[in-house]
């Protein structure tokens, strides 16, 4: 037998062997696509379920779940107080049980969730406020930067 046909049974062969790799790797693929399909189902019960449960929760108590999970504090350890409060906006103080001090905080509510924007103990910044058009009755004063001082808003 001469190079030439050997190299081409050798390049038959190989060809062959990739084509059935492919054959295989599709096979694969879909398999593994049909059994994450199956895996990712979710009957209309735990929908349900899972919004119950979301909306059964106060406001107060989400903004509590926003500021343990913001400021890493413990849970079995922590008082909130809400001072002012709108809408979309809340002002308010966070500090540990049986402790003094603290601070204060203020919580926007952006697609139903809660998210605390700033927090501390110090001046609030009036440009973070305006950022997330938080009302002048919830927070009525602020530290105006371009200003150099504290303004009511």
């Amino acid at each position: 037998m001469d190079n030439k046909k050997l190299a081409i049974i050798i390049l038959a062969i190989v060809a062959f062997i990739l084509a059935l790799m492919f054959v295989w790797v599709i096979f694969l693929n879909n398999a593994l696509q049909e059994k994450i399909k199956s895996q990712n189902t979710v009957t209309p019960t735990a929908t349900v379920t899972a919004t119950a449960t979301i909306q059964s929760k106060t406001d107060e108590e989400l903004i509590r779940e926003a500021l343990i999970e913001k400021l890493s504090l413990d849970p079995a350890a922590i008082t909130v107080s809400i001072g002012k409060k709108s809408e979309s906006a809340v002002f308010g103080s966070v500090g540990a049980t049986n402790e003094p001090g603290g601070g204060w905080f203020v919580a926007v509510k952006e697609n139903g969730a809660w998210i605390i924007i700033d927090s501390g103990n110090g001046t609030i910044d009036c440009a973070l406020m305006d950022q997330y058009s938080v009302p002048n009755t919830v927070v009525e004063e602020c530290y105006d930067g371009a200003l150099g001082k504290s303004v009511t808003r």
